[in-house]
């Protein structure tokens, strides 16, 4: 045994990717690069999506295949376009994206100026509308977060880290979890935690990262903040069953203490 210090690992573009590693994929006018969506297909493939506000509530979506060029059994010349997807009066303009495992993409689509409300719509494999969702239409969505893959249905994941603010002179530290589980369909499950959604408020700490289990029980990693920054901070992984209660059988009361960074700046 030979101790080493792990070497990093060259990031080099993939030549046959596209032109020279790159692939270019034009968006919607008006849309966002930074909402946009995009998902690895199992094919190594990979699709975009953007949302703009015109046409009453648009949104494209351009698969690439493994080599980085426009795949044909997509849409016409790789693309889609959908339009008049919106109630009048919205403004959803990000876009969220899940490859299911027969090739159907589930996309969701939020508000920018209200990320708690949107909708959600499936798609074939080839782009079109799936007509045994929601009879091909957009189903209307309340809740926050990205799309997570929860047995037949999915999860809506909202983490809020917390942050530090004054108010009249005290010192204010939050953060907060809300989980809220889909069926295949897209309804809201109320099986799941309360009503369809598992919330928690975790004070001076953040839930960071969220793994879901071959089970369906659901992993948190919630991070320690402190007021001191030469205090230990400390964090643990919390566990909650495949219906959204808390896993008291992990742990101490469900969860396991871990130092995440020592005392000191």
């Amino acid at each position: 045994l030979v101790p080493a210090v792990p070497a990093r690992a060259a990031v080099v573009p993939d030549l046959a990717f596209g032109q020279a590693g790159e692939a270019r994929v034009a968006m919607l006018p008006g849309a966002s690069a930074a909402r946009a969506g995009v998902v690895l297909t199992r094919e190594s493939g990979v699709v975009v999506a953007s949302a703009s506000l015109a046409d009453g509530g648009s949104l494209k979506l351009t698969a690439l295949t493994a080599a980085g060029v426009p795949d044909a059994r997509f849409g016409t010349g790789g693309s889609v376009v959908l339009t008049g997807l919106l109630p009048p009066g919205t403004a959803y303009l990000a876009v969220a994206l899940l490859q299911l495992d027969d090739g159907r993409l589930l996309v969701r689509m939020h508000g920018y100026t209200d990320s708690c409300a949107g909708i959600l719509l499936r798609l074939l494999p080839n782009g079109a509308n799936d007509a045994g969702f929601n009879g091909g239409r957009p189903r209307p969505l309340s809740g926050c977060g990205d799309l997570r893959r929860h047995g037949d249905g999915w999860l809506m994941v909202s983490k809020v880290e917390a942050s530090i603010s004054f108010s009249n002179g005290t010192l204010l530290v939050a953060g907060s979890l809300a989980i809220t589980r889909l069926t295949r369909d897209g309804a809201l499950d109320t099986s799941f935690g309360a009503d369809g959604t598992l919330s928690r408020v975790y004070g001076e700490e953040s839930p960071v990262d969220l793994h879901v289990l071959g089970d369906g029980r659901i992993l948190v990693l919630v991070a320690g903040t402190t007021r001191d920054p030469l205090a230990e901070r400390r964090g643990w992984w919390q566990r909650f069953n495949a219906d959204g209660s808390l896993d008291t059988g992990y742990g101490t009361g469900g969860q396991r203490e871990l130092p995440l960074h020592p005392a000191g700046p």
